[in-house]
């Protein structure tokens, strides 16, 4: 993994650290536990008649088997600020390109299609984020998040979410501060008791070619 494209760091014991995590067996195993539950959550319904299907005893005990990896993982490194910043956020990344590698491996033609491509990687993110990181705490770096790029994407994402103002995220993080590490909880306290910024302006309809309505993808 290219870490100097997400971090600023540039200490070789640290990288070395946040790749053995990426690379370890677990994380290999996780990614493929997920990528198979992502299957049938998604295509399962076209597999044709006569074919076996996946009971509900089986995948309860496929969710129950991929938290545990992930709460394996929190339990070494939450609770330190590396661990929350970076590991983490790696580790994660780590797994949905695992994820997708599986798809691009298994169905080739899926992949090759460029809409169907992105619906499938938006149906990784979604079920990593209701599987492993329900806060969407995680898919963040602040090398990242600071481009003018970043700033602007998260902008219309808070509209689409919240097109009547933008005291949303704020509402958000406040119900979710309880189940959150530590490290993060510090971080979120510290935020809050900053200075507020100016109030927002009135968001303006996205132009066309913005993000797409609510439901529009398919599968």
């Amino acid at each position: 993994m290219p870490l100097e494209l997400v971090t600023s760091r540039r200490d070789e014991k640290t990288l070395q650290k946040v790749r053995s995590v990426c690379c370890s067996p677990e994380a290999s195993m996780l990614a493929g536990l997920m990528a198979h539950l992502t299957y049938w959550q998604t295509l399962a319904h076209a597999r044709g008649e006569g074919r076996s299907r996946l009971t509900d005893r089986a995948m309860q005990t496929m969710i129950a088997s991929a938290k545990e990896f992930w709460q394996s993982f929190e339990e070494e490194h939450r609770d330190t600020p590396t661990g929350v910043s970076l590991v983490l956020p790696c580790l994660m990344l780590a797994v949905k390109v695992g994820m997708l590698h599986c798809f691009e491996t298994q169905y080739p033609k899926i992949c090759q299609d460029q809409d169907l491509a992105q619906q499938l990687v938006d149906r990784i993110n979604a079920v990593v984020m209701r599987l492993l990181d329900r806060d969407n705490v995680y898919p963040r770096f602040g090398r990242v998040d600071c481009t003018g790029e970043a700033t602007a994407l998260a902008r219309k994402v808070e509209h689409f979410q919240n097109p009547r103002g933008c005291a949303g995220a704020s509402r958000r993080f406040a119900g979710g501060v309880k189940a959150l590490s530590q490290p993060v909880q510090n971080a979120l306290k510290s935020s809050a008791d900053a200075p507020r910024p100016p109030p927002c302006p009135e968001p303006q309809p996205l132009r066309a070619g913005g993000l797409p309505p609510l439901g529009s993808a398919r599968g």
